[in-house]
């Protein structure tokens, strides 16, 4: 109902008009080599759009994807560490992508950055996107660099 960025901004998010999900992994790694997992999640994103939509999508280093030269992704992860071990107990990756234009547009503040991934809309596309995601991210996950 309300997205959520770094520093406790707000990801502009409404009805029926992107993808927003949120993730829970339990990787077996320590807290600095799991920051490589955001840059994993904007490289999934990046790429499923591409794959799915047939747009350009680049990364703004490290959590932000763009399409047409405006924001269409924010990536947030967060995570719990262990004091003793320095390792992940888990973290939580959320992803907010702007598939198409809100109906009411975006509010005045973002018009200038915020866009979106399609202009029109397109009954599969939020499951290709989902789908193209997950499956990239996964193989990231399961077979690090």
């Amino acid at each position: 109902t309300a997205g959520r960025g770094r520093r406790d901004h707000s990801f502009f998010s409404p009805p029926d008009s992107g993808l927003y999900l949120s993730f829970l992994l339990r990787p077996d790694l320590s807290a600095r080599d799991a920051l490589s997992l955001t840059t994993c999640a904007a490289a999934s994103v990046a790429l499923a759009i591409e794959e799915s939509a047939g747009v350009d999508a680049t990364i703004k280093w490290v959590h932000d994807v763009f399409c047409h030269g405006k924001k269409v992704c924010g990536i947030l992860t967060e995570a719990a560490v262990g004091l003793e071990t320095g390792t992940l107990n888990y973290m939580v990756q959320g992803a907010g992508v702007n598939l198409y234009p809100p109906a009411a547009g975006f509010p005045a503040e973002i018009q200038s950055l915020a866009g979106s991934v399609l202009e029109h809309r397109c009954p599969e596309a939020k499951n290709r996107l989902v789908g193209e995601f997950l499956n990239r991210l996964w193989e990231f996950y399961v077979h690090p660099a």
